[in-house]
């Protein structure tokens, strides 16, 4: 579902980019905060993560990835030795390791082959790795899954999750889910010890996801109610002994033209057992907030732009160029989160350039407001 909306969300931005700016264009689906709770089913399986790009990872190396095969959420391990490709997976919720075998060539074309517990072979991936085509901090793996015989096409989506923790602390991916509202959702929780820090994150996470879910099976359901789907998942961006940072995204349809992305987000500090608060990775006083509006405006014009020639028309039909987004137009951050490499902004904009929303800023565009003692400071130094 993830490859199919964004494939969405893009046709529709290029055939809205004539209206971008005209007043009075729809918003995304306002949730509601007192909403009965769904009565839903939450399946916990391990999911332990290690960012690693598959191109560039050493010998024996483990990747890790959390996505989807279809409406099915999965974990895949990975570990590669020269052309050579190992590792198993499995459905979240059930939890039984499928065993992967397979190679990747030099442009990241991959094929693997999936055998059960007893050596047979049940499946086989063939996909590609690389850098997400709209949101390119993410690193993936898609393509699609067969049975061995070639038949059962189905395709997959998985994203890599950057995790470095130690001395046993790992992530499990919760599952819920409710039939009646083709109602699916993932988020992490961190296990494998015991510390109040830990507590407090897994309410936090688990607390934003359970608010949308509400939210949306409290809706009374439109007269073509089957169409109706929510579809959560998550990337964990960067997660060590320090700092975990959490992209929530949510895909969803309750009528209308076309579904809904929305995004929530989360940076939390488990040293000191509080979430990171945006102003803290900045020096006091700075201009942060016109800085960070300016490189995010900046990305998201670019994106724009990009888009628009990718879709270009013959000279004779092409429009008049447009000119972009505004400052005014932009807004207020609705969220961010943390990478190794830079931030990630999250403007809420409205439905037809909701395909822009998410802007990422290298840590080297802010060297000249960031706290050299701040949560960011040892990532932006190491990424100079």
């Amino acid at each position: 579902m993830m490859i199919l909306m964004k494939a969405q969300k893009i046709f529709v931005t290029l055939l809205l980019l004539a209206t971008l700016f005209a007043p009075g264009l729809a918003c995304r689906k306002q949730t509601s905060s007192n909403a009965n709770e769904v009565q839903a089913i939450a399946n916990v399986e391990p999911s332990l993560n290690q960012g690693t790009n598959v191109n560039t990872a050493q010998h024996g190396e483990q990747q890790f990835f959390h996505g989807n095969i279809g409406e099915r959420s999965v974990t895949m391990q990975l570990s590669r030795a020269g052309q050579n490709l190992s590792g198993t997976y499995y459905y979240d919720g059930i939890g039984k390791n499928l065993t992967l075998k397979g190679t990747v060539d030099a442009e990241g074309n991959a094929t693997l082959q999936e055998f059960d517990e007893n050596g047979k072979q049940t499946g086989k991936f063939k996909g590609k790795f690389g850098h997400d085509e709209d949101y390119d901090f993410q690193y993936t793996f898609s393509g699609t899954w067969t049975n061995p015989a070639g038949g059962g096409e189905t395709t997959f989506s998985l994203t890599e999750q950057d995790v470095k923790f130690s001395g046993g602390l790992r992530i499990e991916t919760k599952l819920i889910s409710e039939r009646r509202f083709h109602l699916r959702a993932a988020y992490p929780q961190l296990v494998g010890a015991s510390r109040p820090a830990i507590n407090i994150f897994n309410q936090k996470i688990a607390a934003m996801v359970m608010k949308e879910v509400r939210a949306f099976s409290a809706e009374p359901p439109p007269p073509n109610g089957n169409n109706i789907y929510f579809d959560g998942n998550y990337t964990m961006l960067l997660g060590d002994d320090d700092i975990v940072s959490v992209l929530l995204n949510e895909e969803f349809y309750y009528g209308g033209a076309h579904p809904d992305v929305a995004f929530q987000t989360l940076t939390f500090d488990l040293r000191n057992a509080r979430e990171i608060q945006l102003a803290s990775l900045f020096k006091p006083r700075s201009n942060y907030k016109k800085v960070l509006q300016q490189k995010t405006l900046d990305s998201i014009n670019r994106s724009i732009k990009r888009a628009e020639q990718q879709d270009a028309q013959p000279p004779a039909q092409q429009q008049q160029e447009n000119p972009g987004l505004s400052l005014d137009e932009l807004g207020e951050i609705s969220g961010w989160a943390m990478t190794r490499n830079g931030l990630l902004i999250y403007h809420d904009l409205p439905h037809v350039i909701a395909a822009f929303d998410l802007a990422f800023i290298p840590y080297s565009e802010l060297s000249g407001v960031l706290d050299p003692n701040g949560p960011a400071a040892k990532f932006a130094n190491r990424s100079r």
